[in-house]
């Protein structure tokens, strides 16, 4: 029995086989926008999580009206130039393919800065008679700016809907999460052919004050699922912070570019990108990959990327993603 079909029984109802159409799934991104008016809207509503820009509203307001003033127009052409962001499309993929595994089930999209919102998803499920949701985030650790908005996101859904939401916990060193990364690494060595490539995780950076509060436990998070995935390929591992607004050093680091530096200078030959962050392709993995590197600056190592799903068709580590959404979606269900 697939790994699916073993999901699909743990919906089915024991009286005639069905899927429960009480039971639901919601998947949880970042979000993406479609047009510039998204875009500013996007925008507005990342710069609006309190302590990003500053932990006094007043002040928050102000910086967030000057870097909308400065950066709308060149961020949205700079969103244009790497070809949009594919996670709505990856994300849709993501859910189509499970629902359809689960015979009907109904597997939702909502995102935290995008549309739909959260609420709003979680509302029109209600109304279509769904009463126990599992919300499963495709963010792997604890953050700010994804986990934690998505939890004040479903504390305003409104109340009396009469239904139950169960959220998947952080899963950044679940064993079948590491287990999709080791394939995920194994595929990519061959493809590139590689031998034994030094790992260079990737994770989004924040400003240095935002990180520091006691309720972040991003780093420490993904730093555990760094090596621990490191740890069962056997292989040496950095790990790195980027962003696009990235610009100096009040952001977290060290940056992609220095740990390359500094590994081309210790003669490093292969080094393999691992976007550790994000379960599907984004704006972030495109710009980190795309814009992000000049790869004619270490003209001596030979630099690959772990690719994640686009929506184009089958990722790879297929199997082995479809496991760990079982196991996720399993353990919420059962508490």
């Amino acid at each position: 029995m697939s790994i699916l079909a073993r999901i699909f029984q743990h919906f089915k109802t024991e009286e005639n086989g069905s899927p429960d159409p009480t039971k639901a799934v919601l998947l949880v991104d970042f979000g993406s926008p479609e047009s510039k008016e998204e875009y500013k809207v996007f925008l507005d509503r990342i710069l609006s999580t309190p302590d990003l820009l500053s932990p006094f509203p007043p002040v928050r307001w102000w910086k967030k009206r000057q870097i909308l003033a400065k950066r709308l127009d060149a961020g949205w052409q700079r969103y244009l130039s790497n070809g949009g962001s594919p996670l709505k499309r990856a994300t849709g993929a993501l859910a189509r393919g499970l629902s359809a595994a689960l015979h009907g089930t109904q597997v939702g999209c909502a995102y935290i800065y995008g549309e739909p919102q959260i609420p709003d998803a979680v509302a029109k499920m209600a109304k279509s008679g769904i009463r126990e949701l599992t919300v499963l985030p495709l963010h792997p650790h604890s953050s700010l700016l994804t986990r934690t908005a998505a939890r004040d996101a479903l504390a305003r859904v409104p109340f009396g809907l009469g239904i139950q939401i169960d959220v998947v916990m952080p899963y950044g060193e679940h064993p079948f999460f590491v287990t999709w990364w080791k394939q995920l690494v194994k595929q990519a060595i061959y493809a590139n052919k590689m031998t034994a490539p030094h790992l260079l995780f990737v994770a989004p950076s924040v400003p240095k004050r935002f990180a520091a509060r006691r309720d972040n436990k991003f780093a420490g998070e993904v730093e555990a699922s760094c090596r621990t995935i490191a740890l069962t390929l056997g292989l040496e591992w950095s790990l790195a912070f980027s962003s696009p607004t990235q610009r100096n050093a009040k952001w977290m680091g060290p940056t992609p570019e220095a740990t390359l530096d500094a590994l081309a200078k210790k003669n490093v030959s292969e080094a393999l990108i691992l976007p550790i962050a994000f379960m599907v392709e984004n704006i972030v993995t495109s710009t980190i990959w795309g814009s992000g590197l000049d790869l004619s600056r270490w003209p001596s190592m030979k630099i690959a990327r772990v690719r994640l799903a686009d929506g184009r068709g089958p990722c790879e580590a297929q199997e082995e993603l479809d496991g760990l959404l079982y196991a996720l979606v399993q353990s919420a269900q059962n508490g």
